[in-house]
């Protein structure tokens, strides 16, 4: 018999198909036998649903459709609860979930029991039971037909051993062990007993043993896909605690000593050393000896050459190196010495160098230094290999005060200056040379010598060229080029602003070649070049500020020229090697050129240049 579905609303008094039947505009076939009803609801002539009521609540199996018409659910019911077994099915009609469900009359509703089944074309992936729809019992997982995981289950939560497989070579992966625990709050699941970890070819990677969910005992990692160990730890609580020992792949003790870990209170963990601690080399050597307390680095600390042979031996206490330090070479001579203590700085202890440092090499002292509170104080020296000093240096507080000199590895003197401790406005200490400076070639002759003012500007610098003369500069004023053979080469004075207002060039048989000066304040740069027997060969002007000023004519140069004679360059000025006094240059036509005075080689008061034409 057809019914339209207002007909099915007066059977139908489950309340969820009363919904469904509001919303479907379908056919639908009810028989009835008995207390017995069987809905039967098409989408045109296919089935989508079977519905079987009794007393109007779902009893008996109930069936969903594919639109193909293909079985699609089966799921058991009694007094309108699921109640037995629920089938799904793929669209090729294949089992893909296979379930119990049993009614709990004290919650009032259904809850899965026993058997669950979960396929994938037709093999098996899962499969477990339940209890009051917890997982309860063994649970297998599998992948393409092998074995994935097997787990052991207590009212929903992992309880006992653990297993999980390489589905593709069936190889363990991990063995591990669980507990259930109670907190303040609920139930919860945590690692307990031993647990293994393996490579991707069955060896052992990891082993040790859990308590209520923290490492406990020892724990030892393998070296991967090799049965040598690589690590034996402690842990106490989850933490690392006690003794520690970690291996070379060759199997030999890499280091070993006592660890602890400290849980901060961002839940990182900070791990710190205790005790004494020490360190191998690869071929079952120690390296390295040493000692903590709590963390902190104490006691003497060693270490060693990969012969057994001492290499370096020191003290600290509280992280901070005391007493003598000493470093040694293969060959058990000493390289360096060298002795701390400790002072306080910025509110704070701090190790620090004091006493005398020296180093070695190849058992000849290359290096010795005295400091004082951390700062370098009084004499250091530096050595070449064969004893003879390189250089020598003196401090005072840490910043270089009095003489500095170089040498040459057979002992002749390469350089010297001296240091003064000077203050800026800044209140910034630093050390300058002031004073003469002084350097040296192989053979002992002077090539170069400088004066430095108090702001470590050059006022005077001569350099030499196989002990002749071939500059002499005083400051940024003047300036005396020499040839190789003590020969005047050229004059050259600047003004103020170090820039050239005359200069004289000359050839090596004293002929005078060009003559350059300034005119006034034009910036007009004027030149008159002279063949090398002394005759006038061109003049030349030009500026660089304005090219159409007025600039001298060529025969008030030429005359310029003629007004500066030649007389002059033998004047003591220019041969004194020593130059101390006044001294006088003077153009040709007898007019004064400049007048200056030296003290010690240095200018000491009034330095006057007189115009060639004018006399002023």
């Amino acid at each position: 018999m057809l019914f339209n579905i207002a007909a099915v609303k007066a059977v139908a008094v489950d309340v969820h198909y009363a919904k469904l039947a509001k919303k479907i505009e379908r056919d639908t076939i009810s028989r009835t036998n008995g207390k017995t009803t069987t809905l039967t609801i098409y989408n045109g002539e296919k089935v989508v649903e079977v519905i079987r009521l009794r007393d109007g609540k779902r009893n008996g199996i109930h069936e969903l459709f594919n639109g193909d018409g293909s079985l699609k659910k089966q799921a058991a019911y009694k007094n309108g609860n699921l109640h037995g077994k629920t089938i799904i099915y793929n669209y090729r009609g294949q089992i893909i979930e296979e379930k119990t469900y049993k009614y709990n009359k004290a919650r009032g509703h259904s809850l899965l029991q026993g058997k669950y089944e979960k396929y994938y074309n037709t093999r098996l992936i899962f499969s477990a039971n339940y209890k009051d729809s917890l997982l309860h019992g063994k649970a297998l997982e599998y992948a393409n037909n092998n074995l994935k995981s097997i787990k052991h289950y207590k009212r929903g939560k992992l309880s006992g051993n653990a297993k999980r497989y390489n589905y593709a070579n069936g190889l363990l992966i991990s063995d591990e062990n669980y507990k259930i625990i109670k907190d303040s709050i609920s139930e919860k699941s945590v690692l307990h007993g031993k647990c293994i970890y393996y490579s991707s070819n069955g060896g052992i990677n990891n082993i040790g043993n859990y308590k209520n969910g923290n490492k406990d005992g020892v724990w030892k990692t393998y070296y991967h896909n090799t049965p040598n160990i690589e690590s034996e730890i402690n842990y106490k609580d989850g933490l690392k605690y006690g003794a520690f020992t970690k291996y070379y792949s060759n199997g030999n003790i890499k280091n070993e000593g006592f660890t602890f870990e400290e849980l901060l209170s961002n839940k990182r963990k900070k791990t710190k050393l205790d005790g004494e601690q020490k360190d191998y080399y690869e071929n079952g050597i120690l390296s390295k000896l040493s000692h903590y307390n709590m963390g902190v680095k104490t006691g003497i600390w060693e270490t060693y050459y990969n012969n057994a042979k001492l290499k370096t031996i020191g003290e600290y206490s509280d992280n901070l190196l005391i007493g003598n330090s000493l470093y040694y070479g293969l060959d058990g001579d000493t390289i360096s010495y060298v002795t701390y203590k400790l002072i306080s700085q910025n509110n704070k202890l701090a190790s620090v160098k004091d006493g005398t440092e020296r180093r070695w090499k190849n058992g000849a002292k290359v290096f010795e230094q005295t400091y004082k509170d951390g700062k370098k104080h009084g004499k250091g020296i530096s050595y070449y290999g064969n004893g003879q000093p390189s250089n020598l240096m003196n401090f005072n507080e840490g910043y270089l005060e009095g003489e500095y000199v170089d040498y040459y590895q057979d002992g002749q003197t390469k350089s010297y200056r001296v240091y003064r401790i000077d203050t800026n406005i800044r209140s910034q200490i630093k050390s300058k040379i002031i004073g003469w400076e002084y350097r040296y070639d192989k053979d002992g002759s002077l090539n170069f010598k400088n004066y430095r003012g108090k702001n470590e500007s050059s006022l005077y610098s001569i350099n030499f060229t196989k002990g002749k003369i071939n500059k002499i500069q005083y400051g940024n004023g003047m300036t005396l080029n020499y040839f190789p053979e003590g020969k005047l080469m050229s004059i050259i004075i600047n003004n103020r602003y170090s820039q050239p207002i005359f200069a004289q060039y000359f050839y090596r048989n004293g002929q005078m070649r060009i003559i350059s000066f300034q005119n006034g304040d034009k910036g007009v740069i004027n030149q008159i070049i002279y063949t090398s027997n002394g005759d006038l060969m061109t003049t030349t002007n030009y500026t660089n500020q304005n090219p159409d000023s007025l600039n001298p004519s060529p025969s008030t140069i030429a005359n310029f020229g003629e007004a500066v004679g030649l007389h002059y360059i033998d004047n003591k000025f220019y041969t004194d090697t020593l130059r101390n006094g006044s001294y006088s240059l003077f153009y040709g036509s007898g007019k004064p050129m400049c007048n200056l005075q030296l003290k010690n080689e240095l200018l000491d008061g009034e330095f006057v240049l007189f115009d060639a034409l004018n006399g002023e």
